[in-house]
């Protein structure tokens, strides 16, 4: 509570003012797990940009050939 006193006044005080932060629940048990996982996922997916077209593409190979296992294995 922050209280500002006035100068030579019969009133003490000139104003008071009370602040209280409310925690957010949804924000801290949903939000920030999620968004600390795409982070994550994300900085997994940065060490993998090596900026090579011919790395870029075998993972689409190796990416179409899983895809085509688990469709064909999971049929």
């Amino acid at each position: 509570m922050h209280v500002t006193p006035v100068r030579e006044s019969a009133c003490p005080v000139e104003r008071a003012r009370f602040q209280r932060r409310v925690p957010d629940r949804i924000e801290h048990r949903l939000y920030e797990p999620v968004l600390r996982v795409l982070a994550g996922a994300g900085q997994a997916a940065r060490r993998l940009a090596g900026g090579s077209v011919h790395l870029y593409l075998g993972y689409g190979f190796v990416g179409l050939v899983v895809l085509l296992l688990v469709l064909t294995v999971g049929w």
